[in-house]
């Protein structure tokens, strides 16, 4: 259950640092709704995992899109779920939020710095 709590305040972390960005929070399905969504925990998440790279008409690389790894492994089924998670197995759900993790933060940043971070940010408005 510590995997989930940290993947859940992962979540609502990134959630809350994009409320201060000009861009869209890349693990939001819908835009309009906040993370968790309003179907229970995760059910507007994506997980991304990975960039997927254009090329610009003089063929210089560009990010294009994010990768979502995961999407294809949720099950939605009500006998899939954890602690009132809207996608499961808890398995996948918890591999899936520590690739994003990794990915979006790397290997140094901690789940708790990304707090500080956050937590700087909103003193700062």
């Amino acid at each position: 259950a510590i995997s989930y709590k940290v993947c859940n305040t992962f979540v609502d972390l990134f959630d809350d640092l994009y409320q201060y960005s000009d861009q869209e929070n890349p693990m939001r399905k819908n835009k309009e709704l906040t993370a968790h969504g309003s179907s229970g925990k995760f059910s507007n998440v994506h997980f991304p995992t990975d960039y997927y790279f254009g090329e610009t008409e003089q063929g210089f690389a560009i990010m294009d899109r994010f990768d979502y790894g995961f999407k294809d492994k949720f099950i939605d089924s009500k006998d899939n779920r954890f602690c009132g998670a809207a996608v499961g197995p808890p398995s996948v759900l918890i591999q899936a939020c520590d690739a994003s993790q990794e990915f979006l933060l790397g290997k140094k940043v901690s789940v708790g710095l990304l707090k500080s971070v956050v937590d700087g940010i909103k003193e700062g408005k």
